[in-house]
């Protein structure tokens, strides 16, 4: 025959009292835990004795997180570290930069971080020449000193081919890119964007029978936060030349 037990209302009353519903450590370092009538319990010490002292590698310094704007505010750095999971299961994480203001050193070295104002965005430079190969896209890194950044969009100093979305700054962004090639009277110049390594879409292709090449590009493109996206160009002149020189502007004209 089954047995049943039961509890009596004072009983039941008795358990749901005694229920830990919180904890906190004191100022002694101890565990006070609160029952759900209100009693507390003192668990113990909780806190160990003091470790070393811990090792910083990098540079730091008091002004790394005030960084000042044209009308005297300052700006913060904020980061966020994303993590995604590719095809093959492999967790891939990535540091986005969230509004992210330069240091002081690199402020003073290469920025001219303004306020955002009626149209937020950056222009972006590269002033080295380098070699492209005949007919192969070649990701374009603008490393020169930025003319324009309202939020820290750019970095030339770390991950210089990526422009990225800062936070809350998602939107149509119209974006203008100039090339100035090496003198050569053959083949086409191709200008493309790519949004987060995806496919390269293409913004011009263009004829340069003209020897001495410039080339211009423009596209309206909509990006969202935390996006990041880069320039790549191409040429097929039959050999071996030079891009002498880059600007691209990417201005945000509507959410």
């Amino acid at each position: 025959m089954a047995s049943i037990t039961g509890y009596t209302a004072e009983r039941m009353a008795e358990i749901e009292n005694n229920c830990i519903i919180a904890g906190a450590v004191d100022l002694s370092g101890h565990l006070i835990l609160t029952r759900q009538s209100g009693a507390t319990v003192d668990a113990g010490a909780v806190v160990g004795p003091t470790g070393p002292p811990g090792t910083f590698s990098g540079t730091a310094g008091a002004t790394d997180n005030a960084i000042p704007r044209a009308n005297g505010t300052t700006g913060t750095v904020l980061q966020q570290s994303l993590a995604t999971i590719d095809d093959a299961g492999v967790i891939r994480s990535e540091q986005v930069r969230l509004n992210q203001a330069p240091t002081q050193t690199y402020h003073a070295a290469t920025k001219a971080y303004v306020d955002a104002g009626a149209s937020a965005g950056c222009i972006i430079t590269r002033t080295v020449p380098f070699t492209v190969p005949d007919s192969s896209a070649q990701l374009l890194a603008y490393t020169g000193a930025d003319l324009r950044d309202t939020a820290a969009y750019h970095n030339p100093l770390s991950l210089s081919s990526r422009v990225y979305i800062p936070f809350q700054k998602a939107g149509w962004y119209a974006i203008d890119v100039d090339i100035e090639w090496e003198y050569h009277v053959v083949g086409a110049r191709g200008t493309y964007y790519q949004i987060n390594g995806g496919p390269l879409v293409t913004m011009s292709l263009q004829s340069c029978s003209g020897g001495h090449c410039w080339t211009n590009a423009h596209k309206d493109v909509y990006l969202n936060d935390l996006d990041y996206i880069e320039i790549w160009m191409f040429q097929s002149s039959g050999t071996v030349i030079h891009l002498n020189s880059s600007t691209a502007s990417f201005r945000r004209f509507a959410a």
